[in-house]
């Protein structure tokens, strides 16, 4: 038995696929075995890149049919007999000291239950060239260390901390974080780790690499996306009685942001009783805001609104896992 399970999901990536696998090789901590899933049944390529490399850790898995993101990405949670697992995307790649970094971190830490390494970001041009661009997802210190993460964090209204391509995960309770089929890949990340223990560990050295690519052969449906994000904040809100610094804090990012969300949060506070007490927070020009944008996107708002009925099993499953969260969690502030 190794020490971890790793599952590399790749769909049509077969010019990127080779340097994720040769990082996942080139590990200082060598105790892995990979599953490298290929989601395209007619794309022979990984499997040939698997027999060449002839390495005894790595299977290969070809999908008998298109499983997308979200179905691909839940083999990780599948029962196995490694106690940790991690995802590797067909176009990331991890520094050499990644597995071994995040390994120590959760031995010194045996409450966590995930660790992941800050990322650095790399954007691809139009010849096939990457550049560095200089940047990482999280700020690096002067002397890196770990950041730890309890719940609730203002991200987890809509979102996440944790990157899931660079994160090491206990495989305490694996049917918990197997996402609903609906779930979209957008939100994925954010609805997973309202599944998580906490706390959550960053280690803030960016020991993984994180591909801007200039296309994706996956399909993004907006209004799929933006319909969960409604879930998301009518879970938050139903389960957490609003603290007045942290509401005020949520309003304001979501006002400022480039991809302004107020109408998101507002929609969740409407679909419960007890999100309503989250209302009182938004401005006049919030709410003339969210008319405005309501009148031009009549579909938007039908969508939003029926979340609950029409996404019934990822309702629930927020539902189930945010109330575990805020028994837990301190008042907020």
């Amino acid at each position: 038995m190794a020490a971890i399970r790793i599952i590399l999901a790749t769909y049509r990536r077969a010019h990127l696929l080779p340097r994720a696998l040769a990082s996942l090789q080139a590990q200082t901590f060598a105790d892995w075995v990979c599953e490298l899933h290929n989601d395209d049944p007619l794309d022979p390529a990984p499997g040939e890149l698997v027999r060449g490399v002839a390495d005894p850790r790595i299977s290969y898995h070809p999908h008998e049919r298109n499983l997308g993101v979200t179905g691909t990405f839940n083999h990780l949670f599948s029962p196995a007999a490694e106690p940790l697992v991690a995802l590797l995307e067909d176009d990331n790649w991890w520094e050499p000291r990644l597995l071994e970094a995040l390994v120590a971190t959760l031995q010194q830490h045996p409450d966590a239950e995930v660790a992941w390494s800050n990322l650095r970001l790399w954007r691809e041009e139009d010849d096939g060239t990457w550049t560095d661009l200089q940047q990482t997802v999280w700020p690096v210190p002067p002397h890196p260390g770990q950041r730890r993460f309890d719940w609730p964090q203002l991200r987890h209204v809509l979102g996440h901390v944790h990157s899931n391509g660079a994160a090491l995960i206990r495989a305490r309770t694996p049917a918990d974080h197997l996402l609903p089929a609906a779930t979209a890949p957008g939100v994925a990340a954010a609805v997973r780790e309202r599944s998580f223990h906490f706390p959550l560990l960053l280690v803030e050295e960016p020991l993984a690499n994180f591909a801007i690519t200039r296309t994706s052969a996956r399909a993004h449906e907006q209004r799929p996306f933006f319909q969960q994000q409604v879930l998301l904040a009518a879970t938050f809100f139903h389960h957490l009685k609003p603290g007045p610094r942290f509401a005020r804090e949520v309003f304001a990012d979501a006002r400022h942001k480039p991809g302004r969300t107020t109408h998101v949060l507002a929609l969740g506070a409407l679909l419960s009783v007890a999100g309503l007490r989250w209302l009182r927070f938004l401005r006049p020009a919030d709410w003339a805001w969210v008319f405005t944008w309501a009148v031009r996107h009549p579909r938007d708002l039908v969508a939003g609104l029926s979340g609950p009925r029409h996404l019934a099993e990822l309702w629930t499953y927020l539902d189930r896992h945010t109330a575990r969260q805020a028994a837990h969690a301190a008042p907020l502030q």
